[in-house]
């Protein structure tokens, strides 16, 4: 004679409730050590106003990208009102086209542009980009 066989499995089950204080303490802990963004101090010694962001401006930008940039640092000094991180292009030009009179018909195209070169990955006429923010500059700079 042969013995019947016998076959045993083992499965291990964790119940996710186990590891949830673990989890909470660990998340609490690295919120803790993280530095905090409102208690850092304001950079460079500038002391910001109450309720004031400082945008970080991109050093240099090329192309399309840097010609609108300059346009939009134009229209941010008539205006007063910077584009926002959360500003798309046309979003910002729909905040802006009011306040800006005759400069609306360059800053609108060159925002089409821009949209073209970013979002359509087409080759654009920088030459006409540069008459246009010369225009813009005419115009309100």
């Amino acid at each position: 004679g042969y013995r019947p066989l016998t076959l045993r499995r083992e499965m291990v089950v964790l119940n996710p409730l186990t590891y949830a204080p673990l989890l909470a303490l660990a998340y609490l802990a690295y919120r803790g050590l993280r530095p905090s963004l409102r208690a850092m101090p304001p950079l460079r010694g500038e002391e910001a106003a109450e309720g004031a962001v400082e945008v970080v401006r991109p050093p240099r930008l090329k192309g399309m990208a840097g010609i609108y940039f300059q346009a939009v640092m134009l229209v941010e000094g008539f205006t007063g009102i910077p584009l926002r991180p959360s500003d798309t292009v046309r979003e910002y030009l729909a905040r802006v086209r009011g306040l800006i009179g005759r400069g609306a018909r360059p800053f609108g195209e060159l925002t089409r542009l821009l949209e073209e070169a970013v979002y359509g990955g087409r080759e654009v006429d920088l030459e006409e980009a540069g008459r246009l923010l010369a225009e813009l500059r005419e115009v309100i700079g």
